[in-house]
């Protein structure tokens, strides 16, 4: 590793491999942190994204009103996660429903006006939460000790897989089955014969 094989802070099990790579500066550490962050996903489970998913109908569907009372919107939130919680542990739906509670305060407070796919950005939310709270929440993001991978652009990468993708695609399925990594890039082939330093 680039610091004398310190690796900070403790991330677990899913999550080890990827921040190794993150602190020795391996150019694969964003596909291992997708691949962790999948593999937590699909161990969860089904449960956290139908309910991500019902919340947002339900929000949509209260948005739209021009009468708008915020403490009945929590409530019925509220009342919608008492309904799943037989379903999952009490953790794992918490993170969607901290999603939901953030998305409700952007609409709130005019940081949110469009309600088009709001369970899917709700879905999104939640995946962002789980990365959040399982990971990001355990390490240092100072950069002194990642080799020049600039976390902004690490976090924004996996964040675009999430909001294009897995999103999108969880919703439509109302699961986590199909949910897929991303291919790889295209890497053109060296030729051995070309002149480098011409």
């Amino acid at each position: 590793m680039a610091d004398g094989d310190i690796v900070y802070g403790q991330p677990n099990g899913y999550y080890r491999k990827a921040y190794e790579a993150i602190c020795e500066g391996r150019s694969d550490s964003t596909r291992l942190l997708m691949d962790a962050l999948l593999k937590h996903i699909r161990r969860i489970g089904d449960v956290p994204v139908i309910f991500a998913k019902r919340s947002g109908e339900y929000l949509a569907k209260e948005l739209e009103k021009k009468e708008r009372n915020w403490h009945n919107l929590s409530q019925g939130l509220d009342n919608l996660k008492n309904q799943y919680l037989a379903a999952t542990p009490h953790c794992n739906l918490e993170l969607a429903f901290r999603a939901e509670k953030r998305v409700l305060h952007e609409f709130r407070y005019g940081d949110r006006t469009e309600t088009n796919n709001l369970p899917e950005i709700l879905v999104g939310q939640y995946m962002k939460e789980l990365l959040a709270s399982r990971f990001f929440a355990k390490i240092d993001l100072d950069s002194n000790h990642h080799n020049g991978i600039n976390s902004e652009v690490l976090i924004g990468e996996i964040y675009d897989v999430v909001d294009t993708k897995w999103a999108k695609k969880a919703t439509e399925y109302e699961g986590v089955s199909k949910l897929r990594m991303p291919k790889r890039q295209n890497i053109q082939p060296l030729d051995m014969d070309e002149d480098l330093l011409a």
